[in-house]
Parts: structure tokens; C-alpha cells; sequence
């Protein structure tokens, strides 16, 4: 006897009310979404729906540091276009994984400071100045430099490397040997979701598309920039250019690096 071809899979969207799917849907997780939207048409429309998404982000997103004022807003422009709130739940993912800190999070963000030794008490409030000066309430000489290198760790002076990383709460973690530093808040999601409602803006032609190619690029905006006290970054040519860095500097293997992380970027779009 002849084996019998295998069965062809059942869309079972397509026996169930819509209602019904929604719910069915909304009781998955972002992998299970995303192996669904693969199956058929019908189970994208569903997999990727902002009825489904939007409550994914305000459960994930809740209780991370940055995103408590992202929450309290209705973001009218997300729900205009499906598949939005999918979008902005990448690229909050982007952003909670990357540990090579921005000057602008080392400069906008407010921090606190103490010594490993919990003898020692805590110290005030450091600040990170857009000049490279670095401030405490403790200094007696005023300010010391700091920088970021190549590598992304933060120097202070000439004290060991600060090396970054994310808690779970996704605030910034800087520590070496001695000391440590943790992020009292952190506009690096507000920044990254304000580039993500830009290009929204762009695509549902609320602005102009005057930009070139590269700028309307959502990994270009949202392309780290790996700043050493101004002499190099990875950001765009263009957005260099828009900040008066010169786009030179970089090595080929900082190159490949960049454009690795640019088109994993590209992926969640």
C-alpha cells in the first residue's frame, strides 16, 4: 500500500471568527507571533496586529527604567497603521540590548555613585558633561576628563576602565574594581522610539521625504554612535556629517561591526 502524502496544514484562522482570534492571539508571546506570521496571510494579519502588540509592550515594557512616561502616552500614531506597535516593541528590544553606551546617555542621564566597600558611603550625584569634564560633589580639584573608548568602556581620569552594561530594569550599570555607577534614568528609549515615530511620520507621508535614503533608514537613525571624545563615531556618514564629526577614523573591522548591527536592525523592520 502506498504511503499517503502528508496532510497540507489547516489555517485555523480560517474557521474562527475574527474576535475569537484576536484573543487566541493575544495569549502569545513575541516568538510564537513570530513563527505564526510565517504560516500563512491570514495568520500575518493576526500575528502582527497593534491589538495583539500593544499589550505585549505594556507588560514587557513595564517597571524598565526610561519607558514609565512612554507608557502614559496614547502614541495615537502608532495605532494608524498596523503592525506598529510589533515595530516599537523591536526596537525597544534594539535599544535594552545594547551595552556600548551614547554620549548623550552618559550626558543626559542622572547618576548615582558609591564604592564597592559599602563602608564608604554614598557619595552625591556624578555628572558627565557634554565636554568631556566629569564633576562630583566629592572632587576637591574641580573636574577630572573622561572619554569613551574605542572598545565602548568609560574612563574617567586615569582610574580603570568603567565597563557598561544593562540591569535588569535595563538601567545603565558602569563598574570596576572600585566604584560603581547606576543610572538613575535614561532617555536612550525616548530617543530611539522618537526616531521610530519619524519614520512612521515619513511613511504615512505626514513629512516631506526631502531626506536621503540613508536618513529615512530606521537602522541609520538608530545606529549607535560610538563617540571617543569626538574622534570617531558609528554613526552614518551623514549623521556625522550632521553633527560636525568628521566620517573618518574607524578601521575596517569597526566598519564591518557597524554594518552587522545596522542590517540585524534592518531585520525587525
Amino acid at each position: 500500500m502506498a504511503a499517503s502524502a502528508p496532510s497540507k496544514p489547516i489555517d485555523f484562522s480560517s474557521y474562527l471568527p475574527a474576535e475569537l482570534c484576536y484573543y487566541l492571539f493575544s495569549h502569545f508571546g513575541p516568538n510564537d507571533l513570530a513563527t505564526l506570521s510565517l504560516c500563512s496571510h491570514r495568520l500575518r494579519t493576526f500575528a502582527s496586529s497593534n491589538i495583539v502588540w500593544a499589550p505585549l509592550c505594556q507588560w514587557r515594557w513595564k517597571g524598565k527604567q526610561g519607558l514609565h512616561e512612554i507608557l502614559e502616552v496614547s502614541h495615537k500614531n502608532w495605532w494608524k497603521v498596523e503592525g506598529s506597535w510589533k515595530r516599537a516593541y523591536a526596537v525597544v528590544e534594539l535599544e535594552s540590548k545594547r551595552t556600548r553606551p551614547h554620549v548623550s546617555d552618559m550626558t543626559e542621564s542622572k547618576w548615582s555613585f558609591r564604592f564597592h566597600n559599602h563602608q564608604v558611603p554614598f557619595l552625591g550625584h556624578p555628572e558627565f558633561h557634554a565636554d568631556f569634564k566629569y564633576t562630583h560633589p566629592a572632587l576637591m580639584n574641580g573636574n577630572f576628563d573622561w572619554r569613551i573608548t574605542k572598545s565602548g568602556q568609560i574612563q574617567v581620569a586615569q582610574y580603570p576602565y568603567l565597563i557598561p552594561s544593562r540591569a535588569d530594569n535595563w538601567s545603565w550599570r558602569l563598574q570596576n574594581i572600585y566604584v560603581h555607577f547606576a543610572s538613575l534614568d535614561n532617555t536612550g528609549f525616548k530617543r530611539a522610539l522618537a526616531a521610530f515615530d519619524h519614520v512612521l511620520a515619513v511613511e504615512a507621508g505626514e513629512l516631506a521625504e526631502s531626506l536621503v535614503d540613508e536618513d529615512r533608514d530606521p537602522a541609520m537613525i538608530l545606529a549607535p554612535e560610538y563617540d571617543v571624545k569626538g574622534h570617531t563615531t558609528g554613526l552614518s556618514s551623514h549623521a556625522q556629517r550632521s553633527r560636525g564629526i568628521p566620517a573618518e577614523g574607524m578601521d575596517s573591522d569597526d566598519d564591518e561591526m557597524y554594518m552587522m548591527e545596522e542590517q540585524f536592525a534592518i531585520y525587525f523592520f
